[in-house]
């Protein structure tokens, strides 16, 4: 089998016992990938932490041969191990932007090995040497139409994936579920728990809400480098007793049930791909409303299928936020609208990330 090499722009999790961990969706497209390629996997390695991290895929349950590289700075170590996993594969395909990602691209093209790129996020390009690795791809994958019409100014092989959501969209579960029934109204934020996905400015704006008289709690669902933070600005606020933090929660059930017992999703994210979480949202005809960074726009309207909010600015988020909790029927149908956006969107997104990428080696080779 073609000897295919990945390389991941996160970090895997090592538990106590040496076993290495990486996200679930990640493990599972690269076990779907391992049933046609010799696959190797190279990205950064950490001690996990089960207070912010979702992994939960355990690497030596696959076929895939794990290649670490440990997070503590740059090293001659780190480039001597990217180089002999780039000189070793016959194909490689990179998690983008990141780098060791660019390191590997670069070492691909001075050693004549064939690359593709999963661009997953609005930053894409810093200058002429990303633009140089863009453009010499194979091909490339993303996330949302609107990063595809970006990048096909680059390299006109790009093709959208379909979004990676482990839920059934047609369950009557979700279908019936009455949102705005209560006194209260149940605010929900789910990602990564740092400032670039805006929760500082999220518990501003929330802040504002309550000196106004709004009566909402919110729960904020995720790990990340902040939670200490979030927890003392919680405590300045004095909003203890309105603001629950849940961490990282690993079992999809209980995740899911958290979407289901909220009544609007608030997502203040300064730079993205495209979030799945939004995918996971309007699974669950959750109103939502978001910033318009990276490939948001390209799939949500504003008023539409979601009330935008600014990027950065607590003040004008709590006023947008504040005056449509008054009209709980226009946020029911905007929650209506988002599950119809998603239906129409996996209709016409059939192509699961796996298939593509074989999809895109196989010509390449078929292309000798």
């Amino acid at each position: 089998m073609l000897k295919l090499l990945v390389i991941g722009n996160g970090c895997s999790g090592i538990d106590s016992g040496g076993e290495v961990l990486v996200n679930s969706n990640t493990g599972s497209f690269l076990n779907e990938l391992s049933n046609n390629f010799d696959i190797s996997f190279l990205q950064k390695s950490k001690l996990l932490s089960y207070d912010s991290d979702l992994q939960n895929f355990q690497i030596s349950s696959s076929n895939i041969k794990y290649v670490s590289l440990p997070d503590n700075g740059f090293q001659l170590r780190q480039l001597w191990i990217i180089l002999k996993s780039v000189r070793s594969s016959e194909f490689i395909y990179l998690f983008w932007p990141g780098t060791v990602s660019k390191i590997a691209a670069l070492l691909a093209l001075a050693f004549g090995r064939k690359y593709a790129l999963y661009v997953r996020g609005q930053f894409y390009s810093n200058g002429f040497v990303d633009e140089l690795i863009i453009k010499r791809a194979k091909f490339l994958l993303t996330v949302s139409n609107s990063l595809k019409d970006s990048l096909a100014n680059f390299n006109s092989n790009v093709d959208t994936i379909r979004p990676m959501i482990d839920i059934d969209i047609r369950s009557k579960k979700y279908y019936e579920k009455s949102r705005f029934a209560g006194d209260e109204i149940k605010l929900l934020f789910v990602g990564r728990v740092e400032v670039r996905k805006g929760v500082f400015d999220l518990l501003e704006a929330f802040n504002i809400l309550i000196e106004h008289g709004v009566n909402a709690s919110l729960t904020i669902i995720g790990g990340g480098s902040a939670i200490s933070d979030i927890r003392y600005i919680v405590q300045k606020y004095s909003i203890e007793n309105r603001v629950t933090i849940r961490g990282m929660i690993a079992n999809r059930d209980e995740l899911l049930n958290s979407y289901y017992a909220a009544d609007a999703f608030v997502f203040p994210s300064h730079d993205e791909g495209f979030p799945r979480v939004l995918y996971e949202s309007m699974s669950m005809r959750l109103p939502i409303f978001t910033t318009f960074v990276g490939g948001i726009p390209g799939l949500m309207e504003d008023q539409y299928n979601c009330m935008r909010i600014p990027v950065r600015n607590p003040i004008e988020t709590a006023r947008i936020v504040q005056e449509a909790l008054m009209d709980s029927n226009k946020l029911e149908l905007i929650g209506n609208n988002g599950y119809r956006t998603l239906e129409e969107y996996l209709d016409t997104h059939k192509a699961e990330h796996y298939d593509l990428v074989t999809r895109g080696i196989l010509n390449e080779q078929g292309n000798k």
